[in-house]
């Protein structure tokens, strides 16, 4: 194919075919590599824009294969093409969620949430229902990172992302949309449910000092609103 034995493209000019004939007994099929020159038993092998490179096959006590090997050169290109449009597809996909997470913490970000938020919305108007969407702040972050240093101020965000991902308990989404500030968008409407899962952060929140192992308070401050 675009390959040749000793590794070398067509780009470097050389085109190497594939031979397969039958030994002096005929009941061994020889393959070989052998030198190629542009003919119509040689073939580019090609998907629309993208080329591969040739494919140059002779074969003996074998006649009127040109127009099979034709049709399976254009098969094995498209195969390859379907190969790399899955291969861009996954590619596509790492760096659509690469896109959307945020770096310290690893939740969502402001773009995720614009996307939870869009999807949420345009779902559940034609069901005519709702969702909630909360917004947090964590506590004296500028003063951690003032007396504690930036690390420390890391450190404690990654917790309080921890608790916002963990407590929505697959009912929705968590994001860090910048610096101390936190969006979540939950799967309900009910304010109750709501106010549970404030409930539960803050008592994870209190768990976190009791411990007395952090030199500062860990708090945040929650609102809400049903969209």
């Amino acid at each position: 194919m675009a390959r040749s034995p000793d590794g070398l493209l067509p780009a470097k000019m050389k085109l190497y075919g594939l031979k397969m004939y039958l030994d002096a007994d005929g009941s061994n099929l020889v393959r070989d590599y052998i030198p190629a020159k542009l003919s119509d038993g040689t073939v580019g092998l090609h998907d629309k824009l993208d080329f591969y490179g040739y494919i140059a096959i002779e074969m003996n006590q074998l006649n009127n294969m040109h127009h099979a090997f034709q049709m399976w050169n254009l098969s094995f290109a498209d195969a390859l093409g379907q190969l790399k449009m899955y291969a861009n597809n996954e590619l596509l996909a790492q760096l659509r969620k690469q896109f959307e997470i945020d770096e310290l913490t690893g939740i969502g970000n402001r773009r995720r949430l614009e996307r939870v938020v869009r999807s949420h919305y345009d779902k559940l108007r034609a069901a005519n229902e709702q969702f909630a969407i909360l917004s947090i702040d964590m506590d004296g972050l500028k003063l951690i990172n003032d007396n504690y240093g930036h690390l420390e101020g890391d450190n404690a965000l990654k917790k309080l992302a921890i608790i916002l991902e963990e407590e929505t308990m697959g009912k929705g989404a968590a994001m860090r949309t910048g610096g101390d500030e936190f969006q979540v968008c939950l799967d309900t409407a009910n304010p109750e449910e709501v106010e549970d899962y404030i409930r539960r952060a803050r008592e994870r929140i209190a768990a976190e000092n009791a411990k007395g192992l952090l030199p500062y308070e860990f708090s945040a401050s929650f609102g809400y609103a049903i969209c």
